[in-house]
């Protein structure tokens, strides 16, 4: 048995950054007593209590280009980007990749400037200035 010194100094200091000791995905803010949710999740009632829940579709607050998935803990990275390295699941880098398809707009290339998407050949942008929706393309009579 440990002896109680009642004269001891049991001062605790507030730590930013620190997990929460029973918590999970929470960490301490700069304000003492006030807690961050960890990227990809938010608040369940942030006036009630702690808890938190993984959120599809949140966007990464310090990688650009990444969004959480619908699988806890998974990141997708943005249409037209790559990851830089695929193999490791703890680095979120990405790159633009030129050619690549755009997953909900078929017929949708990457263009070689970032963030710029063209039809690919044989067809044309339906409405450019709202979507990327495409059409054939008419044919061409010589």
């Amino acid at each position: 048995m440990t002896n109680f010194d009642p004269k001891a100094n049991l001062a605790v200091a507030w730590t930013p950054g620190m997990r929460h000791p029973s918590i999970k995905h929470i960490y301490a803010a700069a304000v003492e007593s006030s807690w961050y949710p960890d990227p990809g999740y938010a608040w369940v009632d942030s006036k009630a209590n702690l808890d938190v829940v993984w959120t599809s579709g949140m966007r990464h607050p310090t990688n650009k280009h990444i969004v959480a998935a619908d699988t806890e803990g998974s990141w997708n990275a943005d249409p037209g980007y790559n990851w830089l390295h695929p193999t490791d699941n703890t680095n979120l880098d990405v790159v633009w990749a030129p050619g690549m398809r755009h997953p909900q707009f078929p017929h949708v290339l990457a263009h070689k400037d970032e963030g710029q998407w063209i039809p690919e050949p044989g067809f044309q942008f339906i409405n450019p200035k709202a979507d990327l929706g495409t059409v054939a393309s008419p044919a061409k009579t010589p």
